[in-house]
């Protein structure tokens, strides 16, 4: 099934169903991504004292729980990085990256495949935006499954550039 697109030199240019409906997700959920990232930005000091006082009392629980070390460990680096200072850079960076994301996806609706690179920066800056910030990822585990999502979207993108023209 296909979703008709701009009219191109009068001549209807179809887009697939299925590129519409990744590139409606990837508007809702780059939308969503710009949102949190001004938030972040705009809320730093408050983000960073609620997030320090839910760490501490996490940390808390977890002592009174037998729970793996490394997890101990990863709950004080997340705490230790959530100065507002990373959480400022955080939600720019994060901005950038998202809004990277939808102009791709804007420009993928509009069936040009610029906007797959542009798409595909946006996530490599959304990626490594604690390593940016911070010199290393705050949580592996966090970057694995940052990947993990993109790498689908991506592929799903790559598998329509051949309905795009350059």
């Amino acid at each position: 099934m296909e979703t008709s697109s701009a009219t191109a030199k009068g001549k209807v240019v179809k887009r697939s169903t299925f590129l519409t409906i990744i590139c409606v997700l990837t508007f809702i959920g780059s939308g969503w991504g710009i949102l949190r990232g001004v938030r972040s930005y705009v809320e730093a000091n408050s983000i960073s004292i609620n997030a320090l006082e839910r760490m501490e009392k996490l940390e808390d629980r977890l002592d009174s729980y037998s729970v793996p070390d490394f997890l101990k460990h990863l709950v004080s680096a997340i705490a230790y990085n959530m100065t507002p200072g990373n959480v400022r850079k955080f939600g720019a960076f994060s901005f950038i990256g998202n809004m990277l994301t939808i102009t791709g996806a804007i420009i993928m609706w509009n069936l040009r495949k610029q906007g797959f690179y542009i798409y595909l920066l946006g996530w490599v800056l959304i990626i490594m935006i604690p390593v940016i910030i911070l010199g290393k990822p705050i949580s592996i585990t966090a970057m694995i499954i940052r990947i993990a999502f993109s790498a689908v979207f991506i592929t799903m993108y790559a598998v329509n550039l051949k309905h795009m023209k350059n």
